[in-house]
């Protein structure tokens, strides 16, 4: 079978590997969909130290199941299923109170060592593939895994029923964010970002209003939309020192700002800020089981149209240039979807 391995910054190769076959309890699933995230082209580059070389990375997933391991009962030949990437040990603290996305002993497809999916197959315990709905694509499939990490967050600042909020970074996270507050009964929802065409498109997804910090004060921007410089809630979808502190900069007293941006390790932030106006910072990381299920619904339910979240479906062949493409500049590209 064919599998994109990374072999280290900047270098990898699609390679012959030896076909997976299912232990006991596992499911063989041959992927019809990946997405490329964010982590992985940070992963590419070598910055992160969370990919150890030779791996496979991979995980906002879909395929087909087609074979089926010793004990194997939830599912048949032919299914179509949506991975859950948080391989969790199932019996610790957290675990138990079902929050496995903080589980101790968690590993996660296609960081460190843990080969991913952007291979031919990969074989999985049975309890990490959850049924596709019904008439949900592939393409779609692969974005369940972003939109639960987007739902999560969301879910952290509920009721916003009657509450501004606005979402810093228009990334795929960021766009989703946005979506689904809109979909839960946010009154007003602000975007700010620095990358016009994104903040062009965050309003073509249905934002209010957008905030430019590269143009102006943004404080003076929200002024002429909501006529104050203080949002209810903030959800910052970035994950470095400007943009956390925007996060609390713009929030009203006692205001609540919820975290999922992770791409600095450490930052500098504003701590008299939350001490003295009695902020309230949430940190938010991936999601659980139940979030992933919740999340697959609503994508179904709720109708979301996320064709403009797509830029483009690539055949695994094509992914190795891809990932040059993006990690050489900027580039206009939201989701890039590997197809099989």
């Amino acid at each position: 079978m064919k599998a994109l391995t990374y072999l280290g910054p900047k270098h990898m190769e699609l390679l012959d590997v030896p076909e997976v076959a299912p232990g006991k309890g596992e499911v063989k699933v041959a992927l019809k969909s990946s997405g490329i995230c964010g982590s992985d082209t940070h992963g590419y580059l070598g910055t992160t130290g969370r990919r150890t070389p030779p791996m496979v990375m991979g995980h906002e997933s879909a395929g087909e199941v087609v074979e089926l391991g010793e004990g194997v009962t939830k599912f048949a030949v032919g299914d179509r299923v949506v991975l859950f990437p948080i391989k969790y040990c199932g019996h610790c603290e957290y675990c138990q109170q079902h929050l496995e996305n903080i589980c101790p002993n968690r590993t996660f497809l296609g960081v460190m060592s843990e080969n991913g999916t952007f291979a031919d197959y990969i074989c999985l315990p049975e309890h990490l593939l959850l049924p596709m709905p019904a008439g949900m694509s592939y393409e779609y499939g692969a974005l369940v895994e972003p939109f639960a990490v987007a739902y999560r967050a969301v879910s952290q600042a509920m009721p916003l029923k009657g509450q501004t909020l606005m979402v810093i970074g228009s990334g795929p996270i960021g766009l989703l964010i946005m979506m689904i507050a809109k979909n839960m009964g946010a009154e007003k929802i602000i975007v700010s970002d620095v990358v016009e065409n994104r903040l062009n498109l965050a309003l073509e997804l249905g934002a209010d209003y957008v905030v430019n910090g590269a143009k102006g004060d943004i404080g003076e921007q929200l002024k002429a939309h909501i006529g104050r410089d203080k949002v209810d809630v903030t959800i910052e979808a970035v994950g470095i020192t400007p943009t956390a502190q925007q996060s609390i900069n713009y929030l009203k007293n006692k205001g609540l700002s919820v975290w999922v941006g992770n791409a600095d390790k450490m930052i500098q932030i504003g701590m008299q800020e939350i001490v003295t106006r009695e902020l309230v910072i949430k940190g938010n990381y991936i999601y659980t089981v139940q979030d992933f299920v919740d999340a697959m619904n609503l994508m179904v339910n709720g109708k979301f149209d996320m064709t403009k979240i797509i830029s483009a479906t690539i055949p695994l062949s094509d992914a190795n240039d891809m990932f040059k493409t993006l990690t050489s500049g900027p580039n206009d590209y939201i989701k890039v979807i590997v197809t099989w």
